[in-house]
């Protein structure tokens, strides 16, 4: 799978309900079904991406909008 496969699967959700998705869907895992554990696996690469872009903009010196968007490459932070 690969991140553009992830985020059709995921949706355009923001940093905090991924993690939610990842922490609900790693409960029980062995209770998943193959399709929760396809999301699973995808939020956990959104969220991987995610996390890495954003340490990439610090590196890079963008700034942080206010909105969760950097301001010099327009890519969300969160």
């Amino acid at each position: 799978m690969n991140y553009q496969q992830a985020k059709k699967i995921t949706g355009n959700q923001p940093t905090w309900a991924l993690k939610n998705m990842i922490k609900a869907l790693s409960l029980h895992a062995w209770l998943n079904t193959p399709k929760e554990n396809e999301r699973l696996q995808a939020a956990k690469l959104v969220l991987n991406e995610t996390e890495n872009n954003f340490s990439e903009c610090q590196l890079n010196g963008h700034r942080d909008s206010g909105r969760g968007q950097c301001v010099d490459c327009e890519e969300f932070l969160y």
